[in-house]
């Protein structure tokens, strides 16, 4: 979800960065019209009508398949020793996600953060040093 905010007073041609602008939320046309974008790959266009199913979606029968493939990756690969992983989970999922990052061996101070809304939504890690 993206929200931004802005002052009326403040003109699109204005460039200015200070936090006293920020007053109000402001209307998906007026991001259209801050943001750069080009058709047909506007922000609001959704994923799935640009990506193969392959790449979104696993089989039921592995609905933790992407997050142990992040895990193992950063464990090898892309994460530097002291580095943050911070994976967003579906609250159903959350123990099971935290428990392959545990078992691998190869991160710490392994933290589940709660969202707005109250619910297990994001478990972060740091890779061992």
């Amino acid at each position: 979800m993206l929200i931004l905010f802005t002052n009326k007073s403040v003109q699109s041609n204005e460039r200015k960065n200070h936090l006293d602008t920020i007053k109000k939320p402001i209307s998906l046309n007026e991001i259209k019209e801050l943001i750069p974008h080009r058709y047909p790959m506007l922000l609001v266009d959704k994923v799935v009508d640009h990506e193969p199913s392959l790449a979104l979606f696993v089989p039921d029968s592995e609905p933790l398949k992407f997050y142990q493939a992040i895990i193992n990756h950063c464990e090898r690969e892309v994460l530097l020793p002291g580095g943050l992983m911070a994976l967003e989970c579906h609250e159903d999922f959350m123990e099971e996600v935290k428990e392959m990052i545990v078992s691998c061996d190869g991160f710490s101070n392994i933290e589940i953060i709660v969202d707005m809304q109250g619910k297990n939504r994001h478990v972060i890690a740091v890779k061992n040093v």
